[in-house]
Formats: C-alpha cells, sequence, structure tokens
C-alpha cells in the first residue's frame, strides 16, 4: 500500500470526522505500520482507497477498529462493555463502584472518560 504524508492525513481527517478517533492522538509510525497490514489484506492501494472501502463495508470498518486498537482502551470507546466488566463476579467491589470509570488521571466518569481518549 502507497504511503504519502498527505493521503495519510486526508485518511486521518475522514476518520475522526466519521468516528470522533483522533489518529494524530496515536504513534504515526505504529499507526501507518498497522494500517498498511490492514489495506494490504483489503488490496488497497493507498489510504484513501482503505477509507472508501470502509465507508462501503462494516465489516472493514470493525477490522479497522479492532486493527489499531490497544484492547485496555475499548473499555474507555464502548461503554456498555464496562458496565458488562464490572458485573464479572471476580470484581467484588463491582457492586458498589458501578459508577466509576476505568482509573485513568483526571477522570471522574465513564462519559468524561469516553471523552479523554
Amino acid at each position: 500500500m502507497n504511503r504519502s504524508e498527505g493521503d495519510y492525513s486526508r485518511f486521518g481527517s475522514r476518520v475522526q470526522l466519521k468516528l470522533g478517533i483522533r489518529l494524530q492522538d496515536y504513534k504515526p509510525d505504529q499507526m501507518i505500520r498497522r494500517l498498511r497490514t490492514l489495506g494490504e489484506k483489503h488490496k488497497c492501494t493507498s489510504f484513501a482507497d482503505l477509507a472508501a472501502k470502509m465507508d462501503r463495508d462494516s465489516g472493514v470498518l470493525g477490522e479497522f477498529l479492532d486493527h489499531f486498537t490497544i484492547n485496555v482502551t475499548e473499555l474507555y470507546r464502548n461503554p456498555e462493555l464496562f458496565q458488562h466488566f464490572i458485573k464479572i463476579p471476580c470484581c467484588p467491589n463491582s457492586a458498589r463502584t458501578a459508577s466509576v470509570a476505568p482509573s485513568k488521571p483526571g477522570v471522574r466518569d465513564i462519559d468524561e472518560a469516553q471523552h479523554r481518549v
């Protein structure tokens, strides 16, 4: 997959507009490597091609979300998952802490955690 700085920058803008995810907050070399791997898997020739494929195919979009994230951040992006997690019996105090977000410096609750990612 070809990579130009402008192509990746435009891709990042499209992702932010569509998903609210700021790719520039991630390490660029690692992000570009992961996205190139995903693009090559789907026979994309550029980031623009990958973005178009994500627009057309929800499966590719879902794979994108899974591919570039670190699993822990899913708790911040998906409040339903966090609510499910706190109900697991291995967390004996979870019933009392159901409104507490995963620990992140300066974050008071799950709603604020979502806006901080």
